[in-house]
Protein backbone atom coordinates (compact mmCIF):
# COMPACT_ATOMS: atom_id res chain seq x y z
CA UNK A 1 0.00 0.00 0.00
CA UNK A 2 1.37 3.51 -0.93
CA UNK A 3 0.63 6.88 0.19
CA UNK A 4 0.84 9.57 -1.77
CA UNK A 5 0.42 13.17 0.64
CA UNK A 6 -1.59 15.99 -0.82
CA UNK A 7 1.34 18.65 0.10
CA UNK A 8 4.89 17.88 0.53
CA UNK A 9 6.00 16.65 3.57
CA UNK A 10 8.47 18.39 5.85
CA UNK A 11 11.04 16.92 7.34
CA UNK A 12 11.50 19.50 9.81
CA UNK A 13 12.81 17.42 12.83
CA UNK A 14 16.09 16.39 13.35
CA UNK A 15 16.97 13.44 15.75
CA UNK A 16 19.61 10.77 16.15
CA UNK A 17 17.20 8.72 13.31
CA UNK A 18 17.33 11.03 10.97
CA UNK A 19 15.02 13.81 10.07
CA UNK A 20 11.36 12.91 11.08
CA UNK A 21 8.01 14.60 9.70
CA UNK A 22 5.03 14.46 12.25
CA UNK A 23 2.39 11.90 10.94
CA UNK A 24 0.03 11.95 13.30
CA UNK A 25 -0.63 13.91 17.05
CA UNK A 26 -3.81 12.84 19.12
CA UNK A 27 -5.99 15.52 20.84
CA UNK A 28 -5.59 16.07 24.82
CA UNK A 29 -8.39 12.94 25.24
CA UNK A 30 -5.74 10.38 25.11
CA UNK A 31 -3.99 11.87 28.64
CA UNK A 32 -6.92 12.39 30.38
CA UNK A 33 -8.03 9.25 29.53
CA UNK A 34 -4.82 7.74 30.99
CA UNK A 35 -5.95 9.15 34.65
CA UNK A 36 -9.51 8.21 34.88
CA UNK A 37 -8.55 5.37 37.13
CA UNK A 38 -7.28 7.55 39.61
CA UNK A 39 -10.63 9.60 39.73
CA UNK A 40 -13.01 6.54 39.87
CA UNK A 41 -10.57 5.14 43.10
CA UNK A 42 -10.23 7.87 44.79
CA UNK A 43 -14.61 8.13 44.80
CA UNK A 44 -15.40 4.25 44.57
CA UNK A 45 -12.94 3.49 47.92
CA UNK A 46 -14.54 5.54 50.70
CA UNK A 47 -17.91 4.33 49.50
CA UNK A 48 -17.45 0.98 49.84
CA UNK A 49 -15.44 1.54 52.93
CA UNK A 50 -18.91 3.25 54.18
CA UNK A 51 -21.40 0.48 52.40
CA UNK A 52 -21.12 -1.82 55.20
CA UNK A 53 -22.75 1.01 57.47
CA UNK A 54 -25.62 2.40 55.17
CA UNK A 55 -26.07 -1.04 53.64
CA UNK A 56 -25.58 -3.57 56.46
CA UNK A 57 -23.96 -6.90 56.33
CA UNK A 58 -27.01 -8.43 54.33
CA UNK A 59 -26.14 -6.92 51.36
CA UNK A 60 -22.18 -8.14 51.53
CA UNK A 61 -22.73 -9.12 47.67
CA UNK A 62 -23.25 -5.53 46.71
CA UNK A 63 -19.86 -4.09 48.10
CA UNK A 64 -17.54 -5.27 44.93
CA UNK A 65 -20.28 -3.97 42.37
CA UNK A 66 -18.85 -0.35 43.62
CA UNK A 67 -14.85 -0.67 42.13
CA UNK A 68 -16.57 -2.44 38.51
CA UNK A 69 -15.70 1.63 37.48
CA UNK A 70 -12.54 1.71 38.99
CA UNK A 71 -11.48 -1.57 37.19
CA UNK A 72 -12.79 -0.87 33.90
CA UNK A 73 -10.41 2.66 33.81
CA UNK A 74 -8.07 1.01 35.21
CA UNK A 75 -8.27 -1.46 32.43
CA UNK A 76 -8.23 1.12 29.53
CA UNK A 77 -5.08 2.44 31.70
CA UNK A 78 -3.21 -0.46 30.78
CA UNK A 79 -4.31 -1.22 27.32
CA UNK A 80 -3.15 2.40 26.73
CA UNK A 81 0.27 3.29 28.58
CA UNK A 82 1.59 -0.52 30.08
CA UNK A 83 1.35 -3.52 28.37
CA UNK A 84 -0.82 -3.40 25.18
CA UNK A 85 -0.23 0.31 24.12
CA UNK A 86 -3.11 -0.09 21.39
CA UNK A 87 -2.49 3.80 21.24
CA UNK A 88 -0.41 6.49 20.11
CA UNK A 89 0.14 9.70 20.95
CA UNK A 90 2.46 10.74 18.46
CA UNK A 91 3.68 9.48 14.92
CA UNK A 92 6.87 10.41 13.42
CA UNK A 93 7.83 9.38 9.87
CA UNK A 94 11.54 8.85 9.01
CA UNK A 95 12.31 10.40 5.61
CA UNK A 96 13.61 7.20 4.07
CA UNK A 97 9.55 6.83 3.99
CA UNK A 98 9.56 2.87 5.55
CA UNK A 99 9.68 3.64 9.58
CA UNK A 100 7.18 4.88 11.46
CA UNK A 101 8.50 5.77 15.06
CA UNK A 102 5.51 6.13 17.65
Amino acid sequence: MRYIPKERLSFDYISAEGPLHLFYQSNDSFFKRVNNWKISAAISAPATAMAYYTLGSQFWWVYPMLQIPTIHYFIDYLKLKMIFKTEAYKIWLLKNGEQFIM
